[in-house]
């Protein structure tokens, strides 16, 4: 006996006709699934390549918890997200880098002079400086900046404050805004003459400076450049050199850190909006030793972190290459 199904193959009078179709449509359906199978194989085979064209090998891997703690290094990160480009106004933000501090009294010739240079060429006409001298990020959210006299745009209150206010007032005219911050939270943690490093008093300043940049600074900035849901600014945000990295070698891995840190608080509070420019490796990257450290800062003149007028423009460099304005 059979059962008797309208259209179904198992009709005997229309059998032959119904199993031939029946085959047809399973033949289709195996060859889909295998198509689709293999599609899946191959997705996370392609995601590998594209991830490790980006990865960024550590030479001096001191510090394999931090990546266990999500701390990814910079070119592990996502591209550089659509530009806004500049606009009248260029606000620079800082610790004494973006100040344009050199141990020589010459304070007019950083990264910030140089860069505004290049802006004016795309209709910049005003640069704001509010870069502070011996700035942390606990200071410039709080204010009571070490150097507050050092100031070449004055203000009120603390650097954040100040910036976020400025961006408001002039809201849709404000872009790019650059800010470097994060090395002087690390204080007496590294001692850059004696090349000794309080590994556990390290790790609470990077823990400190993570909070500072994730859950007040950057998000803050972010706010500010947004209008209706769009942005209207460019954020970039600079990493560190090593200055001292061919006395102190084994600091290096530290230094990267910093880096690192800052690179993820950048990436899980503003992704897609702010852009990390690479200055560590423009001044020379990990390689000891570093033959640009004499004629890029004062470290071998002076004993002195500072970036010399060259290295300042290797900064502003760097950062005209990545925003490709």
């Amino acid at each position: 006996m059979y059962r008797k199904v309208e259209s179904s193959f198992y009709n005997v009078k229309d059998g032959k006709k119904d199993m031939q179709k029946s085959w047809n449509i399973w033949q289709t359906v195996i060859i889909w699934t295998m198509s689709c199978a293999l599609l899946l194989a191959l997705i996370p085979i392609t995601l590998i390549d594209s991830r490790v064209d980006n990865v960024q090998a550590r030479p001096l891997d001191h510090h394999n918890s931090y990546r266990d703690k999500g701390y990814l290094p910079i070119r592990e990160l996502r591209p550089v997200p659509p530009l806004i480009g500049p606009k009248h106004y260029y606000l620079a933000l800082g610790d004494s880098l973006a100040f344009s501090y050199q141990p020589t009294g010459d304070y007019n010739h950083g990264y910030v002079e140089d860069f505004y240079t290049n802006l004016q060429d795309h209709g910049t006409h005003t640069v704001i400086n509010y870069g502070c001298s011996g700035e942390s990020t606990g200071t410039m959210i709080q204010g009571g900046c070490p150097d507050a006299r050092l100031r070449k745009s004055a203000y009120q209150g603390s650097q954040l404050d100040a910036a976020v206010d400025f961006i408001q007032q002039h809201q849709g005219q404000v872009s790019p805004v650059t800010i470097d911050m994060g090395i002087n939270d690390i204080g007496r943690a590294v001692n850059d003459q004696t090349c000794a490093v309080d590994r556990a008093l390290f790790e609470q300043r990077m823990d400190q400076m993570d909070y500072n940049m994730s859950h007040f600074i950057l998000p803050r900035l972010v706010q500010a450049l947004t209008v209706n849901g769009h942005r209207t600014g460019d954020l970039l945000v600079l990493n560190y050199y090593e200055p001292f990295q061919n006395r102190c070698p084994d600091v290096v891995p530290y230094t990267q850190t910093v880096n690192d840190h800052i690179s993820h608080d950048l990436d899980v509070t503003t992704y897609q909006f702010a852009t990390m420019i690479d200055i560590f490796n423009a001044f020379g990257g990990t390689y000891t030793p570093n033959p640009h450290l004499c004629s890029y800062t004062w470290a071998c003149r002076y004993g002195d972190v500072h970036a010399t007028d060259r290295g300042y423009q290797v900064m502003a460099n760097a950062i005209e290459r990545r925003t490709g304005y």
